[in-house]
């Protein structure tokens, strides 16, 4: 049987570029769902990094939702806030845990 990962959150680490990210985002309007949840259930690359946003990149965006991503930069590639930063961590498969875990509720 394979045991429950407890998940911690990360101090004193600093977010970089190629980083994987899970975001937390809140829609402003209820048109904007389809987007939150894409947001929230995707695991996006860190591009660039600013002050107060950072650039998360997406792969696979459906095309319904493509008109909210920024092309002038990168392809499927979104200005979020820093603060709405879940969890990151250098590989993929660390995230696609805590997805897994918080899509079953654990």
């Amino acid at each position: 049987m394979r045991y429950i990962k407890e998940f911690e959150k990360k101090t004193n680490v600093e977010i970089s570029r190629g980083d994987y990210v899970l975001m937390n985002y809140t829609p402003s309007h209820k048109t904007l769902i389809d987007l939150s949840n894409f947001i929230n259930n995707t695991i996006g690359i860190v591009s660039k990094i600013s002050d107060d946003f950072i650039y998360v990149k997406y792969d696979a965006v459906p095309i319904t939702l493509q008109r909210f991503f920024d092309k002038t930069n990168e392809i499927n590639c979104r200005m979020m806030y820093i603060e709405d930063i879940v969890d990151f961590a250098k590989s993929k498969e660390e995230l696609e845990l805590k997805l897994q875990a918080n899509k079953y509720n654990l």
